[in-house]
This record gives C-alpha cells, sequence and structure tokens, in this order.
C-alpha cells in the first residue's frame, strides 16, 4: 500500500503506520524513502530511472489503494528493454566497425588516445562468431587490467558479420565488455542511446561458398550443431523493426541518441561499392538490402512521431565517413575504427 503524506507530498513505506500504538497521528513524521520492488536493477535507481514511477489515479484522490498494477507495469518495461547505465563515465564516444581487431581498439582507447572514464560504443560488425566462444573469452581476460586502470567500458552492437546469438546481454558480458541485445537503452554522460544492430552483407553468397570450402578442408561438418561455433555468415543478419519494444522504450525513455549499424534510406552511402555485382549470383540480394534500409527509415519516422529529442545518429557499415543534419539531426557515418565523441 502507498499513502499520501499530505503535507510533504512525498511517499511513505507500503507498510508505514498512519496511527502509532496510542492513536497517535504520525503521518508527519520523517517519511522513509519508498519501498522498491525486490529485484530491481540497482542501476534503475542509481540513474533516477524510478524518479517518475507511475501512480494509481487513487493516490491523486488522497485515498490508500493497492498500485500492484502500476509496479508490474513499470516492471514489465524494465524486463524487456535491456537498460545499461553509467554513472561513472565522464565521456561516450562510437566507433566504426573494427572486424575482429578487439586488441586494437582497446590499444586505441586505452594507450594512443589515452582516454580514460569512457565508455565506447561500436556500431556493428565487431567480428564475434568467426572464432571459437573461447577465443572472444580470452580476449576480456587480456584486456581486463589495461581497461580497469583507464576505468573504460566497451559495448558491442550487433552486425551484419557477427553472430547474432553472442548479442543478449548475457552470452558474452565481463565487467568492462559486454555484446548488447537489440533495443537496447545506454544511459551515459546525461544522453539516453537507443542501440539496433543488424545489416545485409552483400558477399553473402560468397561467404557461404567459403564456409563449405573451409569445412572441406578441414573435414568439419558446414551445419554444425554448435550454435558459437565458427562461421562465415549467419541468415538472422538483417535488422528487425520491433514494433512492440518501441511502445515499452517510449513509455520511459527520451531517446536523443541512436546508434546503429546500417542507416535509413535517405542517408548516404545511396549504393556500396560493387552491389550490383554481387547481385549478379544473388537474385534477392537488391531486395534484402532495399529491405535493410527501409526498416532504418521506419525506425526513424517512429522515433519522430512519438517525438523523441532525438538530435544524433550514429552508423558504420560502409567503411566510410559522411555525416549531414537533416531535419534537425546530425546522421555520422563511421568508417572503419574510426572514433568519434558524444558531447553535444
Amino acid at each position: 500500500m502507498i499513502y499520501e503524506n499530505r503535507r510533504s507530498h512525498t511517499l511513505l513505506p507500503r507498510k508505514a503506520k498512519l496511527r502509532d500504538a496510542n492513536g497517535t497521528d504520525c503521518r508527519n513524521d520523517k517519511p522513509q524513502p519508498p519501498a522498491y520492488p525486490q529485484g530491481w536493477p540497482t542501476c534503475y535507481i542509481q540513474s533516477g530511472l524510478c524518479d517518475n514511477l507511475p501512480l494509481s489515479r487513487h493516490f491523486y484522490k488522497g485515498r490508500r489503494t493497492d498500485y500492484v498494477d502500476d509496479l508490474k507495469a513499470f516492471e514489465n518495461i524494465m524486463n524487456k528493454v535491456y537498460t545499461l547505465s553509467f554513472p561513472e563515465a565522464r565521456n561516450a564516444v562510437v566507433s566504426g566497425d573494427i572486424h575482429g581487431d578487439f586488441n586494437l581498439l582497446v590499444y586505441k582507447l586505452c594507450v594512443q588516445y589515452q582516454m580514460k572514464d569512457t565508455v565506447l560504443i561500436v556500431a556493428g560488425d565487431c567480428g564475434f562468431g568467426f572464432e571459437k566462444k573461447e577465443y572472444y573469452e580470452q580476449m576480456a581476460r587480456r584486456n581486463a587490467k589495461r581497461m580497469n586502470e583507464a576505468n573504460n567500458w566497451i559495448v558491442f552492437v550487433r552486425g551484419n558479420h557477427d553472430n547474432p546469438l553472442y548479442f543478449d546481454g548475457k552470452q558474452f558480458k565481463h565487467k568492462r565488455f559486454i555484446a548488447i541485445p537489440d533495443y537496447s537503452i545506454l544511459l551515459a554522460c546525461k544522453h539516453t542511446i537507443l542501440c539496433v544492430g543488424g545489416g545485409i552483407s552483400i558477399d553473402r553468397r560468397y561467404r557461404m561458398e567459403e564456409w563449405k570450402k573451409y569445412c572441406t578442408k578441414n573435414r568439419m561438418c558446414p551445419n554444425t550443431e554448435d550454435k558459437f561455433g565458427k562461421n562465415f555468415y549467419w541468415s538472422d543478419e538483417p535488422p528487425v523493426y520491433n514494433d512492440e519494444m518501441l511502445t515499452l522504450i517510449n513509455q520511459k525513455f527520451a531517446i536523443d541518441t541512436v546508434i546503429t549499424h546500417t542507416a535509413p534510406d535517405f542517408c548516404e552511402l545511396i549504393n556500396k561499392n560493387g552491389l550490383h555485382s554481387f547481385a549478379a549470383s544473388d537474385e534477392n540480394l537488391l531486395k534484402d538490402v532495399e529491405d535493410e534500409r527501409t526498416t532504418m527509415t521506419k525506425l526513424y519516422d517512429r522515433l519522430v512521431y512519438d517525438a523523441h529529442p532525438l538530435t544524433h545518429w550514429y552508423y558504420g557499415h560502409f567503411h566510410q565517413s559522411w555525416h549531414s543534419s537533416i531535419e534537425g539531426v546530425l546522421f555520422k557515418m563511421l568508417d572503419i575504427m574510426e572514433f568519434t565523441p558524444i558531447n553535444y
């Protein structure tokens, strides 16, 4: 139960008493912090996400009520929307594709640029899946000391050259490294960042053929049951438009920054180099590439429709640099290993 302290307009604990043992009114006693639901993630409380907890309409009438439905609705959002908060971060940076060069990425972040207290978000094509799973675990352990000393974090967004199974927030999760699912929310440096991965590999036919050759040479079964085993291509690579997630996000978050792997169809590059030559042997390629860009455009239109305060959109995928302000949003394409700060 929640009770209203009419004098201070604050919330008392659900087990707070209105009268003491002698029957004296004790509602004006100093209120205690509200009791958050058991298991409420600490990062939500620290980042202030609980400040605007929706209350039942009965509360505003000054009546005692059970607001379990409101709590369940809020918990439902938090359980479905993967959210990470970085209260210690003083800088937020976005990187273009890295294609498996994890050690170089850490070196550039911590040594070459000497960044500290920084969260770095890789905009896809990280390189997960081209080696066995233990390879990535060893990479994280090998670079842990350097990342700890600099107090940095690296967040990986899914690209088309990544095994999507790594990107659930659990399979690759370390203190300083994490691969996050699509439609994750990052809270860093006073920014609310939406991350959505995925893209189309224009050389997918070539990759599938090369994988078969590799398996034949190494006497492997191409259709291995090890979902985290080494591979060159993953068919569930395209970006996905998720209306349910966007509805949940809109109920609690105000997105000012978007990080994706590919981009809306009104952004460069309009055509990828060599696209038509690959399409000659892949009859569905042109349509799939068009759908990829349309999905991102649909995402943009939804964010605008929901009146999010969107100002910046970062992406990789095309291995070139470009930026342009379109309808009040700065779209920025990042080249391979190109860093750009989120500092507006």
